[in-house]
């Protein structure tokens, strides 16, 4: 398995986004399937008028086809998503992996960031969770969403920020995007 690091860089933490992410997409789970079993049992009733009843199945597949796709879009989408995103701590660069068989790796070097800052909104400082808001010397800002225990993921980049400029003594590592 062919390694994403370079020689002496070593992974520090890998986490991905807080679950509670997950809540939206499981309450639209909840609303799809209310509004199947509404949807097919309007169409089952025997107080229809007779045209409506003689293309109920046509209108069941077409109708569960639709919620089918609102399914795919608002519940399987976000939670794939999830399950394939990862922000990742090195010794040398903060990253963040996309995908599970085409990965893609958005990354900053760490002796490049010039900011860090933290921006939560109250249902997120309740969980302990935050956006990680970085800014590289380039005035490029990059921000992290959902990072679980936000306060102990910006001290551990920011106490590897500080420690890293001494690490490189063959030259710069530049940043990529991809």
């Amino acid at each position: 398995m062919r390694s994403h690091y370079v020689t002496g860089e070593h992974l520090l933490v890998r986490t991905r986004a807080h679950p509670s992410v997950l809540i939206r997409p499981a309450w639209n789970l909840v609303l799809w399937a209310g509004a199947a079993g509404f949807f097919s049992g309007i169409l089952a009733s025997y107080t229809m008028p007779q045209f409506i009843r003689d293309i109920a199945p046509t209108l069941t597949t077409i109708g569960l086809g639709l919620i089918a796709i609102g399914v795919f879009l608002t519940v399987v989408r976000p939670v794939w998503k999830w399950l394939v995103s990862s922000y990742e701590i090195t010794t040398h660069r903060v990253a963040h992996k996309l995908g599970a068989i085409a990965v893609k790796r958005h990354w900053v070097a760490l002796h490049s960031l010039v900011s860090l800052t933290v921006h939560q909104t109250r249902r997120q400082r309740r969980r302990g969770s935050g956006d990680l808001h970085l800014m590289n010397s380039r005035g490029q800002t990059w921000v992290l969403h959902d990072i679980p225990n936000i306060s102990e993921f910006q001290t551990l980049v920011d106490m590897e920020r500080f420690g890293s400029y001494g690490r490189y003594a063959s030259g710069p590592l530049s940043e990529s995007r991809g």
